[in-house]
């Protein structure tokens, strides 16, 4: 069984680094620096490890320290839908840039390549219509019940569109300074968007309400937290709190920033793409591992970040980009292989 741990400086079981210790394994017999921590939580021989730990225990060669266990709490299982198509009625390669799935369950999917947003029913994912658009859709982020906001950089413009049964209805757009790349939304006192705008030093996150006024501005040229290039950075935030998720390409890994720009934690992760942020977890796909990963948000003092599966060894995954959740459905989309979207039932644990 695995469990949390903060100890001085000793020898990594597996990498034999002297280092700080962030976990012990009393099934290995090991203590573990944080990255092999990560490494034992998501291989397949070693995972299943910490299934047996109780909340709260105290560990051998711990000194009677009081650990916290931290466990993924969300288990995602092949769905029983075929995979799904992105081009849908479009000859060719498509390129997905975003998806999200409607409290109904039906998926709306960017493709940049084609300059549209396109639909799938929610029976078994079968492609319905689409809206086609003069210039390229970037971001996608769903509001609420059947509201979503679309980002389109060229036009420096956040629109957005109510998801009639046959059409994407227009509701309100507004402009912003910088060309708009990834969206997010959240719900805290109030409704906002987190948007990710401009390239190089006018990178930014502009946090806004619906209407488009901007709240906050968090400059990103003198930070740490992701390199603005419009396809380097990945985005989910969290009003309430307060807190940022980027999702940093270039330097593989997921940084937690606050409104004032200060990195709180971050984690390494291997070619990070989408992420999703959902009652204090976060799923994250890595692109080369062919894995979708979770990890705990709402971290109490001395935990650090660790990541753990979200979808099972034996549903195969290769080179995860975007993902999708919803909460009313608990289906989980993720997109694989450059055109194809696999869904999931994504429980928490008992």
């Amino acid at each position: 069984m695995q469990v949390q741990m903060e100890k001085a400086s000793k020898e990594c079981g597996n990498c034999k680094k002297k280092t700080v210790i962030k976990s012990y394994c009393d099934v290995c017999k090991q203590s573990f620096c944080e990255t092999c921590t990560q490494k034992h939580n998501t291989d397949e021989e070693t995972k299943q490890h910490l299934h047996a730990s109780p909340d709260r225990i105290t560990t051998q060669g711990s000194d009677n320290q009081l650990c916290q266990n931290v466990r993924g709490e969300y288990q995602a299982t092949h769905h029983k839908h075929t995979p799904i198509t992105v081009p849908g009625d479009d000859k060719g390669t498509a390129c997905t840039l975003g998806m999200v799935i409607l409290p109904d369950g039906r998926l709306i999917v960017i493709d940049n390549r084609h300059k549209s947003l396109k639909l799938f029913n929610s029976d078994r994912y079968t492609y319905a219509f689409r809206r086609n658009f003069t210039h390229e859709p970037r971001g996608i982020a769903a509001i609420a019940d059947k509201e979503i906001a679309i980002t389109f950089a060229d036009k420096h413009a956040v629109r957005m569109f109510r998801v009639q049964q046959g059409s994407f209805e227009d509701t309100h757009k507004f402009k912003v300074d910088e060309k708009p790349f990834s969206i997010s939304y959240s719900e805290g006192h109030e409704k906002t968007l987190a948007i990710e705008v401009g390239e190089g030093k006018f990178g930014a996150i502009i946090i806004t309400n619906l209407s488009g006024d901007v709240l906050k501005e968090i400059s990103g040229y003198t930070r740490s937290f992701g390199k603005f290039t419009g396809n380097t950075i990945r985005l989910a935030h969290d009003h309430s709190k307060q807190l940022f998720y980027i999702a940093n390409l270039q330097n593989e890994c997921v940084n937690c920033v606050d409104y004032d720009g200060v990195i709180v934690w971050n984690v390494q992760v291997v070619s990070p793409r989408g992420i999703h942020h959902h009652d204090n977890t976060l799923f994250i796909a890595s692109k080369s591992e062919n894995k979708v990963y979770q990890m705990k948000t709402d971290l109490g003092g001395g935990e650090v970040p660790i990541l753990y599966n979200l979808v099972n060894g034996k549903d195969s995954i290769i080179e995860p980009r975007f993902l999708a959740y919803s909460v009313q459905t608990k289906i989980l989309a993720v997109e694989v292989a450059g055109n194809i979207i696999h869904t999931y039932n994504c429980l928490r644990k008992n």
